[in-house]
């Protein structure tokens, strides 16, 4: 396997962890401590005896009793230079009911740990097994809680979370902010800890993973004997029947690998420091823009790059079945301003635009044209999508608009397939219709986007746009949408000289006439041959007497082509610090698998396993 950048950078985070793991096997043995590698590094030792492949963390099991003897032990073997034992018997502001073994001087955060304000080492996970009662409706009660109790308990120190529905996110809110870490400690310690306090055991045990806490624990019988298996270059402990314990965990077929494309972790890191190990394994100073998750100018090149590959799978299919469409949007514009150089780069959402014929003749034939790496997406294909527009996806990636966030769309890249319709040839009234789709697709957007916790942030953007998401809480969606279908249905049977795009949002413009999309033409643009209006330069008029601050901008982009050849190609191929922090704004979350630049792609993704 060729080593990518990335793939060096996780290859020293993994020797770190395992320096971590070979202190804690060290110990274990020394003074008869029981444990075993747990979930998805249990896994990686009997199928691959090592990491998965794609897996970048080490989770290790304990029944309570085992890590007591471990933690009391711990104070005088670990070497406090080098690592410390984090868990709340050792520190009762610490968020996790989960102890981490933390390797010292190492930074390596998500998201989530960055919003908290901070920072976490590279560390082990210890899930503490815990036992629940036989009764079959107790246990799940008992289980429940445990899961909710740490959910809230992440809630409270993270402010995030993607296991509290968005219904129930603001009262959940309100209840962390009213009850202390103590607080829920205390309820954890009356269900968790149980049977601990009572030396009892049962049949059945829990872990301390929030995402195996739900599913009812697993028989205590399995824990009775253990095992060495090799992993990586250690040899270390493991249940002698870890048949069972991974089936219940992955299902009777965890021997089986994943295809290429869903070997992606898990985890999302935001700011990564390793320290004195950057230079003891020899990582070159850059190493950690090729693991954080950040946007920037090879992998944005990248993202256009698969973005015109999607652009020919639609191409493909409107040639198929003679339906018109035209790259429009920002695409169009720099291609008809003569700088098409400067969208190599991605810099904002792909755009193709059909009248209404050929629109609902694509999303007919379409999704049975796609195979299973692309996905349509609209009303038809997601009940909760509600925008009257498509979106081709690309499925394994991930990339997170923040403007449509809580909602679950736009969560793979994706392509823009908008709408062209009739509107009046009067200027006022034409004008009435533009407002009118403007505002109601800016109520859906706010009644469906924008839970009460979100809300929060238009204050900041004034009280009028507050009070305009009050009122818009009162209008049943299904009634917003009914008014937007009705108002872009209006004009249908009338004959016009005029477009408006169904939102108004991916072409924010007025007066479109439809002599600027009468015929489409095959333009090669960055080296992909694709149908943009053959009038171009007529769209670019248009554009540039409705858009003020994007004819300046493409003036500007034109003029420093013409009188700084060097500049323009530098810009083409990179961004400025204060561009690539918005495209990151813009992007809250992304991974993009097998489609990610060079550097940054895993080399998992070509192995035969």
């Amino acid at each position: 396997m060729t080593l990518s950048k990335k793939d060096q950078v996780l290859n020293v985070i993994r020797k770190i962890q395992l320096e971590g793991l070979a202190e804690i096997d060290r110990i274990c043995r020394k003074h008869n401590i029981n444990y075993s590698l747990g979930g998805g590094t249990c896994l990686g030792a009997i199928r691959h005896k090592g990491y998965i492949p794609w897996d970048d963390d080490i989770d290790i099991d304990m029944d309570r009793v085992e890590f007591e003897k471990f933690l009391e032990v711990s104070k005088y073997e670990l070497d406090e230079n080098i690592f410390h034992l984090e868990c709340n018997e050792n520190n009762p502001n610490f968020y996790s009911y989960t102890p981490r073994l933390m390797i010292n001087n190492t930074i390596l955060n998500n998201k989530s740990m960055e919003l908290s304000g901070n920072n976490h080492c590279i560390f082990i996970d210890i899930f503490i097994h815990d036992y629940l009662p036989n009764n079959k409706i107790k246990r799940a009660y008992y289980a429940k809680k445990i899961y909710w109790i740490k959910v809230l308990t992440y809630y409270k120190w993270y402010g995030i979370t993607n296991q509290v529905p968005q219904s129930f996110k603001t009262i959940a809110r309100i209840y962390v902010k009213l009850r202390s870490y103590k607080h829920f400690l205390k309820k954890f310690d009356k269900y968790a800890k149980h049977y601990h306090k009572k030396g009892e055991k049962t049949n059945y045990v829990i872990d301390t993973s929030i995402i195996n806490g739900n599913f009812g624990g697993f028989p205590s019988s399995i824990k009775k004997e253990y095992i060495d298996v090799p992993f990586e270059n250690l040899t270390v402990k493991c249940l002698k029947e870890y048949d069972t314990f991974l089936k219940i965990l992955y299902g009777d077929n965890y021997m089986k690998i994943f295809p290429k494309e869903k070997r992606i972790s898990h985890h999302k890191w935001k700011r990564v420091d390793l320290g004195p190990y950057a230079e003891k394994y020899g990582l070159p100073k850059e190493y950690v823009k090729y693991i954080i998750m950040n946007l920037d100018a090879p992998r944005l090149k990248k993202v256009k790059q698969v973005s015109l590959e999607m652009l020919d799978v639609i191409d493909n299919i409107c040639k198929k079945y003679n339906i018109t469409y035209f790259v429009c949007g920002d695409d169009a514009l720099y291609k008809a301003n003569n700088t098409e150089e400067y969208a190599k780069i991605w810099r904002d959402d792909v755009t193709v635009l059909m009248d209404k014929k050929a629109y609902d003749k694509f999303i007919e034939v379409a999704p049975k044209e796609l195979n299973h790496y692309y996905f349509l997406e609209n009303n038809i294909t997601n009940n909760n999508y509600h925008f009257p527009y498509s979106k081709l996806k690309l499925n394994y990636t991930y990339f997170r608009d923040r403007r449509t966030f809580p909602a679950d769309v736009n969560q793979g890249l994706w392509i823009n397939i908008g709408v062209l319709i009739n509107t009046s040839n009067d200027a006022k009234k034409r004008l009435k219709h533009y407002r009118a789709l403007s505002n109601v697709y800016d109520q859906i957007r706010l009644k469906w986007l924008y839970n009460s916790l979100r809300a929060r942030k238009l204050k900041k953007k004034g009280r009028k746009r507050y009070l305009k998401w009050q009122l818009t809480q009162l209008i049943p969606l299904k009634l917003l949408v009914m008014r937007q279908k009705h108002l872009i249905n209006k004009y249908e049977n009338i004959e016009s000289d005029f477009y408006l795009e169904s939102t108004t949002s991916l072409l924010p413009l007025k007066d479109i006439k439809k002599s600027v999309f009468a015929e489409g033409e095959s333009i090669n643009y960055l080296n992909h041959n694709l149908n943009f209006p053959k009038n171009l330069q007529e769209f670019l008029e248009i554009s540039n007497k409705q858009r003020n601050k994007m004819k300046k901008h493409l003036f500007d982009v034109k003029k420093l082509k013409e009188e700084n050849i060097e500049e323009y190609n530098y810009l083409c191929n990179n961004l400025t610090e204060k561009q690539e922090e918005k495209l990151n704004k813009k992007v809250s979350l992304f991974e993009l698998g097998m489609y990610d630049a060079d550097d940054y792609r895993s080399g998992v993704f070509d192995l035969d396993l």
